[in-house]
């Protein structure tokens, strides 16, 4: 059986392989009887804490400049189109 094969119909649980990508990625794994356990360490957790940073189109002139380009090339097409 392929890889791919055994990943999507081979629903067992892979200890092993669990165990890997846990050490690998500094993560750890859970037993059933953990669970209050895990809702603890992801709520004191601070990995992949994402903060949002939000521009205004006008303080990344290229891309202005960009909006304006194809605004003014769909324009021209349609002109010359007689579609304006």
């Amino acid at each position: 059986m392929d890889t791919l094969n055994e990943e999507l119909f081979g629903a067992a649980r892979r200890d092993s392989v669990l165990g890997r990508v846990a050490d690998e990625t500094g993560g750890r794994q859970y037993e059933l009887d953990e669970m209050e356990r895990l809702v603890e360490d992801l709520s004191v957790s601070q990995e992949g804490t994402t903060v949002r940073e939000a521009r205004d189109l006008w303080d990344m002139p290229i891309l202005f400049l960009l909006l304006m380009a194809l605004l003014g090339g769909e324009w021209a097409v349609r002109r010359r189109l007689g579609m304006a």
